[in-house]
């Protein structure tokens, strides 16, 4: 019989193995990239800069999410479509009622800081520049939105209430979401070599910012109560559609509205670009959170076909 690797053996030789391996392969994959015509920057320090870091992330994403399917094997167990995506058309209605809404809510956070002052049209307004990033983020958003509510509302959640208990089922993937978006190309202030010490810098460098909460405490409070209202559309609706209709529609816009605006100062109390960061976006995701979340375990169409009575024969009614 086959035995498996300890997960405190195999995992800490399987990350060094990873990293070291993105290390290595950042610069040239990236010079590849970049020659071909695949990567693009405007030739500026920062431009090339945030690219090589892009690509680094990449390489570090993908073998870590080889060994995730791998170990964990996500499809068995009712497979990579449960989690209230199966079917997809009753949920339509779910999807486009999250998704206008979170860009309502958003899109007004945006005109009162136009009326602050903070925001102004972008002189000269290039009305290109704006649809291309809308076109673009809308079908990244929802990609993004699936891809990430699947492992950190839907795997994760069920992983943590499976091995801790329901508290830590809302903690750890509402933290860990939160985390992750540490690891940006843009949160780095130096630029670093193009070369294998150069991207275990820009990792250094991404550790530092995680434990820096001057610089990332208000962005990670913003993103974790994001993650919070997410999990109470979950648990409300009992499927991830809604979640990702409202999670697109964040990104649509967190990523777009710069492309036609100017913000001035950079930083506000009511916090930055970013929006998530400050008490204004934290209030209003907690109140969504609240009044989502569910005062009864929810239940799927699945659920309630099981309940249904029967008669003595066995038979459903009708």
């Amino acid at each position: 019989m086959q035995r498996r690797v300890h997960p405190l053996i195999f995992w800490p030789i399987a990350l060094a193995v990873a990293i070291g391996g993105a290390c290595l392969l950042a610069a040239p994959v990236h010079d590849v990239l970049m020659d071909s015509g695949l990567m693009e920057a405007d030739g500026s320090p920062a431009e090339t800069n945030k690219a090589f870091l892009k690509v680094f992330r990449r390489l570090l994403l993908l073998p870590l999410a080889a060994l995730f399917l791998w170990f964990f094997r996500p499809w068995r167990d009712g497979g990579l479509l449960r989690f209230g995506l199966r079917p997809l058309k009753p949920r339509l209605r779910g999807i486009t009622i999250a998704f206008a809404c979170t860009l309502a809510t958003l899109l007004a956070v945006l005109i009162w800081q136009f009326a602050m002052g903070w925001l102004t049209w972008e002189e000269p307004f290039r009305a290109s520049k704006l649809v291309g990033r809308l076109v673009r983020y809308l079908a990244a958003g929802f990609l993004i939105a699936i891809l990430e509510e699947w492992f950190f509302r839907g795997w994760l959640g069920e992983f943590a209430q499976r091995k801790h208990g329901p508290r830590l089922a809302v903690i750890l993937p509402c933290l860990g979401y939160a985390v992750v978006h540490a690891f940006r190309p843009t949160v780095l202030d130096q630029p670093v070599s193009h070369d294998a010490a150069g991207a275990f810098a820009a990792l250094r460098g991404w550790f530092t910012f995680l434990f820096d909460l001057t610089a990332f405490g208000p962005a990670l409070v913003g993103l974790f109560c994001f993650a919070l209202m997410l999990t109470a559309l979950y648990r409300r609706s009992g499927s991830l559609w809604p979640c990702i209709g409202a999670h697109a529609a964040g990104i649509l816009v967190l990523f777009s509205y710069g492309a036609a605006t100017q913000r001035d100062p950079a930083k506000t109390w009511a916090g930055t670009r970013l929006l998530y960061d400050g008490p204004v976006v934290w209030a209003i995701l907690l109140f969504a959170a609240w009044r989502l979340w569910p005062r009864e375990a929810p239940r799927d169409a699945s659920d309630r076909d099981a309940e249904a009575p029967t008669d003595p024969s066995g038979a459903p009614p009708g």
